[in-house]
């Protein structure tokens, strides 16, 4: 995981006629004091945090705005794998995703979630017959290594 300080350049200086130059330089990228403050903040929250209701009010400026502030600050750490996106973010990229595949194939757009922060906690009664089916094996010998 890469430091949670500024970026810095690493400049490595050679002698050319009798003067000291700047040979090569090295951008060493990292995260960042204040995406550090945001990362022990969340963990210290128990692993979870809302972005517009605790986040922003913490780290973000008066005018920021949300999609400024999740792709600037939180988006280095997403990248870098150390938060995810909430559910709501995910079923946006998702829908994006999938949207020209729906299109080009003539079906209709899945409707949209009605809570996703319950992400697949509500199912009808035809997954729970297809997860029992599943599950089935492995509900047969719990103590059972796989």
């Amino acid at each position: 995981m890469p430091a949670l300080r500024w970026p810095k350049v690493i400049l490595y200086w050679a002698m050319k006629d009798g003067r000291r130059v700047v040979a090569a330089a090295h951008y060493v990228a990292r995260l960042g004091e204040k995406r550090g403050e945001i990362v022990r903040h969340v963990l210290e929250s128990g692993g979870r945090a809302e972005v517009q209701d605790d986040l922003m009010v913490r780290f973000a400026s008066k005018k920021a705005r949300y999609r400024d502030f999740d792709r600037r600050v939180l988006g280095p750490l997403v990248e870098a794998g150390i938060l995810e996106r909430p559910m709501a973010g995910l079923e946006i990229a998702w829908r994006a995703e999938v949207a020209p595949v729906f299109d080009r194939l003539g079906l209709p757009a899945p409707p949209p979630t009605r809570d996703p922060a319950r992400g697949r906690t509500d199912h009808g009664q035809a997954f729970d017959w297809l997860h029992g089916e599943f599950t089935s094996v492995r509900r047969s010998d719990p103590g059972a290594t796989w």
